[in-house]
Parts: structure tokens; C-alpha cells; sequence
């Protein structure tokens, strides 16, 4: 009698076991399956440009100018381009200088800071211009890939997680920020502290009402 009832529990556990893992195995190949996991792609994208003066001059004006600012129109935005210009001798009788400078200050007057950096070198009769940025790029979204009827597996849909990532990617104003963050500087030892003790006494300070303060704020979206 015990032989067989063993017997008996070993068929009937034995394909439970095997029901359970193939579960487990199903649902493991659906998790591989779905593109959860949502993310910016945070990429560095340059764009090299060629300013070419007249022979033996340095005056940037006529094609000279007009191709400059042509480079300047295709950085968009352009506030968050790093834009690199040749290093010189600093001999300022120099054509190469003189060019060099020249483009260095109309670059200023488009609202852009140019480095010079030792890589650049100024060429017989133009001045090249580099310059770069972080670019995002959303995810593929919304992603509908999974049917969105009953799940028994309980699994994430295929959508989740696309509103916050592509929000987020909305919102950066310098996708430079994802990649490394910014230094904050020195902070005010004695404005922080105060602001402790004011907290622990109950005293902290209320924010401003906007009607006295005159702060408002319009939110669009068209």
C-alpha cells in the first residue's frame, strides 16, 4: 500500500513540476519579448563648417559672411552648440590671426561663446569651424506592440514607461545635463544653516502669494 501511494504522488508530481516550469519558461520568453524598458538616446552630433576669405584678405564680408551665417542657421538650437575655431601664434600682423578673429567675433555676435582649440588649424585662405552637440532622441513611442486586451501573465504593457521618458526628453533644456551634470559651485554655508534653524524652530518662511509678488506663469499648448 505505501509503495503504490508513493508511486501515485510521483505521476501526479512529476507533471506539475513540468507544467510549472514550462509557465515559467513562457513567461520569461514574453518578458524578452516586450520592449519595456524605455530610454533617451542621448547622441553627440558635430557639424564641420569652412569660412573662405579673398586672397590676402581678412575682412569678412560678401561670401565670406554669407556662408557663416548660413553654417550658423543649420545649428538648431543653436544655444546649445560648443563651437571650436583654430588656436593661433596670437601674432596680430598675421592674416591667419586676423582671419581667425574675425570669425571669432561675428560667431560672438550670433550668440555663440567659439573656443579655439590646437586640433583647428587656419588653411591658406579659409578658417575652419567645428562644433557640436547632444541630441536626443525619444524612444519609439507609443508602442503598441503588445495587444492591449487580457493579460494572465500580468506582465507591463509595451507602452509603459513612453509618457515620462518622452516628457522628460521634452523638458531638458541642455541634453548635455544626461550625459554629466552640472558643477554647482560654492555654496552659502550661512544661507543654508539658517534655513535649517528656521525649520527645526518652525519659523520657515512662507513662499510669496503671487498677487503681492506679481509672479505668474502661462502653460500653452498648441
Amino acid at each position: 500500500m505505501l509503495a503504490a501511494a508513493t508511486a501515485v504522488a510521483a505521476i501526479l508530481t512529476v507533471p506539475a513540476c513540468t507544467i510549472r516550469d514550462d509557465i515559467k519558461r513562457e513567461v520569461s520568453e514574453s518578458m524578452r519579448g516586450l520592449a519595456t524598458t524605455k530610454a533617451l538616446d542621448v547622441t553627440w552630433v558635430e557639424r564641420d563648417g569652412v569660412v573662405v576669405f579673398p586672397a590676402d584678405g581678412a575682412d569678412l564680408d560678401g561670401s565670406a559672411r554669407l556662408a557663416l551665417i548660413a553654417y550658423v542657421d543649420s545649428l538648431s538650437p543653436r544655444a546649445g552648440h560648443r563651437v571650436a575655431i583654430p588656436a593661433t601664434d596670437g601674432t596680430s600682423g598675421n592674416l591667419a590671426t586676423r582671419r581667425v578673429a574675425a570669425v571669432e567675433q561675428a560667431l560672438i555676435a550670433f550668440g555663440l561663446a567659439p573656443v579655439r582649440v590646437p586640433d583647428l588649424a587656419p588653411r591658406d585662405d579659409s578658417v575652419p569651424v567645428k562644433s557640436g552637440t547632444w541630441r536626443i532622441t525619444p524612444p519609439a513611442c507609443p508602442d503598441w506592440s503588445k495587444e492591449p486586451g487580457t493579460d494572465f501573465e500580468n506582465l507591463p504593457t509595451s507602452n509603459f514607461g513612453c509618457a515620462t521618458v518622452t516628457n522628460l526628453g521634452l523638458m531638458i533644456a541642455d541634453p548635455a545635463d544626461l550625459v554629466r551634470g552640472r558643477d554647482p559651485g560654492p555654496a552659502d554655508g550661512t544661507v543654508a544653516a539658517g534655513a535649517v534653524e528656521r525649520y527645526r524652530k518652525g519659523e520657515v518662511k512662507e513662499l510669496p502669494d503671487e498677487e503681492k509678488s506679481g509672479l505668474s506663469a502661462t502653460v500653452k499648448f498648441e
